[in-house]
């Protein structure tokens, strides 16, 4: 048998080799803690390679399994439809080293509705191709991580219903860092969005491929007042919408 030290070198260099680190899990009962340090320390969910009985398995492992669950650092998201969304976010409060949170092409459902704290633990949320019912739906999700510094906002974010005007929301986010990517995103998302948002040190704006003045536009008036900092990344074949 090889000394223990030696072993955790061999696990630490594969860290990123997932089937290599399966692998090594099954080689003795002494390797399986190591590796699923760096097994479970990023978890990505996709409906469109996993099937709907992998992912109610990995809920029944996260609910079953605390030291599993600890272990997650990072959770990726996407093409997840309500209620099984709904499942797995309800479930964030067990993650307890959940740091860095993803969904892309989400939907919940129209009775979920986070009151409270989702999770004390993530710094970092990323949010892309989502629909809110309102700014309120919206600001509750968002709020429900009090601890968050970085928020991305990624293409096609809509609010579906929006107000007249501009709403009074019981508390206000606090960021260190957003970024927005303009790539198809509604005008409506900008403008409410910002409402939610008192304080933010770094703005970085990325028009995507069209670039929509309205939309820009609507989101520069509506940037929260103090950022040190403001980013706009444009390539060369970023074309104004309309334009020929």
């Amino acid at each position: 048998m090889l000394p223990p030290e030696l072993t955790d070198q061999v696990i630490d260099y594969l860290q990123d080799d997932k089937k290599t680190l399966s692998k090594c899990g099954r080689v003795a009962k002494s390797w399986v803690i190591r590796s699923r340090i760096y097994l479970w320390r990023k978890v990505t969910l996709d409906c469109a390679y996993e099937s709907t009985s992998k992912l109610s398995l990995f809920l029944d492992i996260i609910r079953d399994s605390p030291e599993t669950a600890i272990r997650i650092e990072q959770l990726e998201l996407s093409l997840l439809d309500s209620p099984l969304c709904d499942n797995v976010v309800l479930q964030l409060p067990s993650l307890s080293s959940l740091k860095a949170l993803s969904l892309s092409s989400c939907s919940f459902s129209r009775k979920f509705s986070p009151e409270g704290t989702l999770s004390t633990t993530v710094r970092t949320l990323a949010l892309a191709r989502m629909k809110f019912s309102d700014i309120f739906a919206w600001h509750r999700f968002v709020t429900s991580f009090p601890n968050l510094q970085d928020l991305t906002l990624g293409e096609s974010m809509q609010i579906t219903r929006r107000v007249s005007r501009t709403p009074k929301l019981p508390s206000k986010i606090r960021l260190r860092r957003l970024e927005v990517n303009f790539n198809d995103i509604s005008e409506g998302f900008c403008a409410w969005s910002c409402a939610g948002i008192e304080s933010v040190v770094t703005v970085r704006l990325d028009p995507g491929t069209t670039l929509d003045f309205t939309a820009l536009f609507a989101f520069w008036i509506d940037t929260p007042y103090g950022a040190e900092h403001l980013e706009l990344t444009m390539d060369g074949n970023v074309r104004p919408q309309g334009s020929e």
